[in-house]
């Protein structure tokens, strides 16, 4: 795993959750390991970021990791955060997926295996 590539993400998901939530709002940071949901049960770990804030309205969902889609203010963000971020965790096998209500917080989980995947010609011992 690249560490820097891995340390934006994190800093990337803590630095949304903080801009969604204000005065009184709670912020959790967790990680379990387990298999993937994927037909493959692949043994991974999950790191849940979840906040109380003011959620995502259904209609942004499907855009959240979209270039240059934001719903901060202008000047407060360029919409990258979360694409450059799904980019990261998918070039180390993993996955991104989201949770939200409005009013009532979001949760981001982020999914990456422990073991790399290997292609079907690495496991058959060509190159």
């Amino acid at each position: 795993m690249d560490r820097s590539q891995f340390q934006s993400v994190l800093l990337n998901m803590i630095i949304n959750s903080l801009d969604a939530t204000k005065a009184g709002d709670s912020i959790t940071v967790y990680a379990a390991a387990g298999l993937s949901t994927s037909d493959s049960g692949q043994k991974g770990v999950e790191i849940t970021f979840a906040d109380t804030g003011s959620g995502i309205p259904p209609v942004n969902l499907d855009k959240l990791f979209d270039p240059f889609f934001s719903t901060k203010e202008v000047g407060k963000g360029t919409g990258l955060g979360l694409s450059v971020s799904l980019g990261i965790v998918q070039r180390h096998g993993g996955t991104i997926r989201v949770q939200s209500e409005v009013g009532k917080g979001t949760r981001f989980f982020i999914w990456l295996p422990v073991e790399a995947v290997l292609s079907e010609q690495e496991n058959s011992g060509g190159v």
